[in-house]
């Protein structure tokens, strides 16, 4: 092991998908709306994105009686310019490449 990068925020937190975007690598952790952007040179994470407050909202919008623990990211996917991001409610977001563009951290998206 070279190096180790600590990202898991929480002791119910794992990883559940590694997404490598330019310079950097998209962390999605399991049952969370969370996904943690690192910098591939520096090992620093640069931000944390939280999806929650969004998918709250949008769940609303539906109908759906949505608890935070109701909601996770199921799967990333970067196609050169946008990540979408699946989600386990059926919705599906796509997010601006590079992060500077993305919301800050800990902030809703």
């Amino acid at each position: 092991i070279d190096e180790k990068i600590e990202v898991v925020l929480n002791e119910n937190e794992c990883i559940r998908e590694i997404v490598h975007i330019g310079d950097t690598v998209w962390i999605s952790l399991s049952k969370s709306t969370k996904l943690v952007v690192v910098a591939t040179n520096t090992k620093r994470v640069l931000r944390v994105i939280s999806l929650k407050g969004y998918l709250l909202r949008t769940g609303l919008r539906h109908g759906l009686d949505l608890q935070q623990s109701d909601l996770y990211i199921t799967t990333l996917f970067y196609d050169g310019a946008l990540v979408w991001v699946g989600t386990n409610i059926g919705v599906v977001l796509a997010i601006r490449f590079p992060v500077e563009s993305v919301g800050g951290e800990e902030g809703d998206a």
